[in-house]
């Protein structure tokens, strides 16, 4: 990849993690900061875990 789509990525995924921490902040009201800890690292990994899902999924498609 080069670098503008690594960037248009990171962007679509933050866009992506902003709406739904929006949405669970306006569905959960008062939120502690433990819970709010507990959603950025759930949001974090899997943020992070679905583009290496991707790229793996690419490269055995190559190995085949």
């Amino acid at each position: 990849m080069d670098g503008w789509t690594l960037i248009l990525v990171g962007i679509g995924l933050s866009m992506d993690a902003f709406a739904v921490s929006v949405s669970c902040g306006i569905v959960s009201g008062a939120v502690r900061l433990r819970h709010a800890f507990r959603i950025a690292f759930a949001f974090g990994l899997f943020q992070a875990v679905m583009p290496l899902a991707g790229w793996a999924g690419r490269w055995r498609s190559w190995a085949d």
